[in-house]
């Protein structure tokens, strides 16, 4: 499907082409990023991960540019789901996502979570044990652009994806795609050892903004 998500006066203006799900719980989701294989390499710089990046029929990441423009209003539901062996979808949904824009590093703005079966690895993590590992106000980070809170690192490098890592992460879903022996990619509830067989992001309107949101699509 084709969108539009710049004003038609804003320099940036040009359609762009996403990947909609319209049967996960209730449908009306536009896909933020997908991994479904290895075939694409998730450690990219800093201008692939603003531009975006891979296949929509496949691995993706649909780039930092059009994540800020389509959830600028706060007012969207993040919808985040680990696929295990035996094709077992955990998921989480938070319930107002946004992302700032370039000059401000793609800052992430999220509440929640509201419901899932995941668990809450973004948001409220003290409960693991593990300290400074909260996302929300931190910074996008890559291999060449370090903003992340650790101070003796690059979270982006040592981990290899771009995140909004804090000191450094326990929910991340862009590093090293393996078939097995995934580095914790949801701590606690998907740990290393765990079988994955695909990771998906995907975002859509709370109620009262569907009009104003379906007014970017063609």
């Amino acid at each position: 499907m084709t969108i539009y998500p710049w004003d038609e006066c804003d320099r940036n203006y040009r359609s762009v082409d996403v990947f909609c799900d319209m049967d996960t719980s209730g449908g009306g989701w536009t896909v933020l990023q997908r991994r479904i294989s290895g075939s694409i390499d998730f450690n990219r710089s800093w201008s692939d991960y603003v531009t975006g990046f891979g296949n929509l029929q496949g691995n993706f990441w649909i780039g930092n540019d059009v994540i800020h423009q389509l959830t600028r209003t706060e007012n969207v539901t993040l919808y985040v789901s680990i696929t295990l062996a035996g094709g077992v979808t955990k998921y989480q949904e938070y319930q107002s996502f946004s992302v700032g824009n370039n000059s401000e590093k793609y800052r992430l703005f999220l509440q929640g979570p509201s419901h899932g079966t995941l668990g809450d690895s973004m948001v409220s993590t003290e409960y693991t044990g593990k300290l400074n590992r909260n996302l929300p106000g931190m910074l996008f980070s890559t291999h060449d652009q370090d903003n992340d809170r650790k101070s003796n690192g690059n979270c982006a490098s040592t981990y290899g994806g771009g995140w909004w890592f804090n000191w450094c992460y326990v929910g991340y879903l862009n590093g090293p795609w393996k078939d097995s022996q995934w580095s914790s990619p949801w701590y606690p509830t998907v740990t290393t050892g765990t079988d994955i067989y695909g990771t998906l992001m995907m975002i859509r309107p709370n109620d009262e903004a569907v009009s104003d949101f379906t007014q970017l699509f063609s």
